[in-house]
């Protein structure tokens, strides 16, 4: 599944392949507040797992029409 991005507002939009057109918007703050908690350390590297990426990614992606409305 890709991202097209599509010229936007403030910030830009983009839809999901697929979507029928729908944008939507990453809410980065909320994504790294999600994600950080799950901070590992893999040998010498600091690592996220797979799983807490998804679920932070998932929770931080808003539907634009639902807040900033059609414009």
């Amino acid at each position: 599944m890709g991202v097209d991005v599509i010229n936007g507002w403030m910030f830009r939009r983009c839809s999901r392949t697929g979507d029928a057109g729908e944008s939507w918007v990453l809410d980065v703050e909320g994504f790294f507040l999600r994600l950080l908690p799950g901070l590992v350390i893999l040998g010498r590297a600091p690592g996220f797992r797979e799983v807490d990426v998804k679920r932070a990614l998932q929770a931080s992606m808003r539907r634009v029409d639902h807040i900033y409305g059609d414009r």
